[in-house]
């Protein structure tokens, strides 16, 4: 006579969800606002380089990515809340807001999952944005892993995130106009000159929107100007040696050397120099490192 063999999922759910022992649990949470270390261990070969989870610092009024991860011995669909709380002086909480997961917010759980596959896409885990006016101060953050059907919780987590550290991108661009010969090459008949005004403030604010993301520092950053200069080299001279910069760059470098120095050679912003687009170039960019 063949015998009957168990399968734990032969129990109805409601029975397995609530066994003395955790079938889907949250394996960890992440908060990053750009990078952030979470497992690194798992793909950094440099021993030094590996930090704690969640160890990158957090910067105050920019949005935050909330990324729960979550595993099951039984493959499942799963969901997950958020609340927000602020510490208030000192030892008190008062809350900020219960957050909905962005997209779907449903994911499938379990053990096979590889590290990859699962860090690179949002698609693996459930995640929520946390603005950037309700991010600021000591904040905890309270995660509820539930079944997207029933609401029955699986698993929960509380984390603690510093978000006090407040940081401006403090822009002072030099703004270049363009008016030479389109080439450095020697042509017959003489190339033609091409007349570029130089960019406006809102052309640097552009120019930094991935700066304001990635780097840590406040969604909104601070630009001014410190004058402009008008430049009438062509830019795409060869290169004085491999890797190096052109005659004609490195003297437009000297040239915004110069302006910044006439310009007090601030230390509360960062100096950089801005071309019209459509400069011919023949470097991608260049750098100054004094």
């Amino acid at each position: 006579m063949g015998g009957y063999k168990f399968d734990i999922t032969d129990l109805p759910l409601k029975v397995v969800d609530w066994l003395p022992f955790r079938w889907t649990w949250i394996s960890g949470v992440q908060v990053a606002q750009s990078i952030q270390y979470y497992q690194s261990a798992q793909h950094l070969t440099d021993s030094s380089d590996v930090r704690a989870d969640n160890s990158a610092r957090l910067v105050a009024n920019k949005p935050a990515w909330v990324r729960v991860y979550a595993q099951s011995l039984l493959e499942k669909s799963v969901t997950a809340t958020l609340s927000v709380e602020r510490r208030a002086f000192g030892f008190l909480w008062s809350p900020v807001s219960t957050l909905s997961p962005a997209g779907t917010g449903v994911v499938s759980a379990s053990t096979t999952k590889s590290y990859g596959p699962e860090r690179s896409s949002t698609n693996e885990t459930v995640s929520f944005v946390i603005p950037a006016a309700d991010f600021h101060g000591v904040l905890r953050l309270k995660v509820r892993l539930r079944n997207p059907s029933t609401g029955t919780e699986y698993d929960s987590h509380t984390l603690v995130v510093d978000a006090s550290l407040r940081q401006t991108l403090r822009l002072r661009a030099i703004l270049v106009s363009y008016t030479c010969p389109s080439t450095a090459a020697t042509t017959s008949p003489p190339p033609p000159t091409i007349t570029l005004a130089a960019p406006t403030l809102n052309d640097a604010r552009a120019t930094a929107a991935r700066a304001l993301l990635m780097m840590p520092v406040q969604s909104t950053g601070w630009f001014t100007s410190a004058g402009t200069v008008a430049w009438n080299q062509p830019l795409d001279d060869p290169r004085t040696s491999a890797g190096g910069c052109s005659t004609n760059w490195n003297a437009l470098l000297n040239r915004l050397t110069t302006t910044r120095t006439n310009d007090g050679n601030r230390g509360d912003v960062v100096y950089y120099g801005l071309l019209p687009a459509g400069v011919p170039s023949g470097c991608p960019g260049a750098v100054s490192g004094d």
